[in-house]
């Protein structure tokens, strides 16, 4: 039986629950959600308010979890409700729902294996698989641990997903600055990186002067392209800086779109 659903309409989903239910869902879906027979809805945010003075999950033969991508967050993956959600569930059905496989870095698609109660090779909490996702980013481990095959057998037999790839192909529109532009540039990148031994800082001023000299300039943050992922409309400058961060959102549409192909 299939434990995870990826779907851009997750209205229409038809889930195989049985019994009585709960879902578990974000604000963000609450127009799309699932049609589910016998069910309680109960928003994550309610959830994490009141968890402690009811048992939502008592009785229950289901759970479902809709977007784990919003549940699951920087700000939530420390509150208490996950030791719960994650390793106090009753023996019951879960399924989980969302739209996207992840949004942000890879090693987030680790929340819909385990709010579904699903094996993820080694890992049994988020912290240690980021950890060494970034060590192979970062060339201290020599093993990837979401290489697209371990992906691949962690999945098999246990997601359906309805769609081959998540991003339809950006437009791309390259407006042509002037010599004085360029020139200017080119003196404001020397002196932020005289002026900072980071990465991130260089960035930002770099940015900032492309915003500043081209009005008609929209390149979307990285997390917004998951937001509109068939109509990603890219308009930048011909400054590296902008060249870098195309790429980077170009990285993006690429890899998520492989990690469809290994769910399927």
């Amino acid at each position: 039986m299939r434990r995870i659903y990826l779907s851009k309409n997750p209205k229409a989903l038809d889930l195989p629950v049985i019994g009585p239910t709960v879902c578990i869902y974000h604000r963000h879906y609450a127009k799309i959600l699932p049609w589910i027979d016998d069910c309680d809805f109960v928003e994550f945010k309610i959830l994490c308010d009141t968890y402690q003075k009811r048992d939502y999950f008592e009785g229950k033969q289901t759970i479902v979890f809709v977007g784990p991508n919003k549940i699951f967050n920087a700000s939530s993956r420390n509150h208490p409700v996950f030791d719960i959600l994650q390793y106090g569930l009753p023996e019951v059905e879960r399924f989980v729902v969302d739209i996207a496989p992840y949004i942000g870095p890879l090693w987030r698609i680790f929340p819909h294996f385990s709010l579904a109660g699903l094996p993820f090779g080694e890992y049994t909490y988020s912290y240690l698989l980021e950890s060494h996702y970034n060590s192979f980013l970062d060339g201290v481990r020599p093993d990837n641990p979401l290489d697209l095959e371990a992906i691949r057998e962690y999945a098999k037999g246990n997601v359906q997903i309805e769609y081959d790839q998540y991003f339809s192909s950006p437009s791309i529109e390259t407006i042509h600055l002037p010599t004085s532009a360029h020139l200017e540039y080119q003196e404001l990148k020397a002196a932020l990186f005289e002026e900072n031994d980071k990465i991130a800082p260089i960035i930002k001023g770099l940015t900032d002067f492309a915003k500043s000299v081209c009005k008609d300039r929209k390149i979307p943050m990285e997390h917004k392209i998951f937001e509109t992922p068939d109509s990603i409309h890219i308009t930048r400058t011909d400054l590296k800086v902008d060249e870098y961060l195309t790429s980077q959102l170009l990285a993006k549409v690429a890899e998520v779109n492989q990690v469809c192909e290994a769910l399927r």
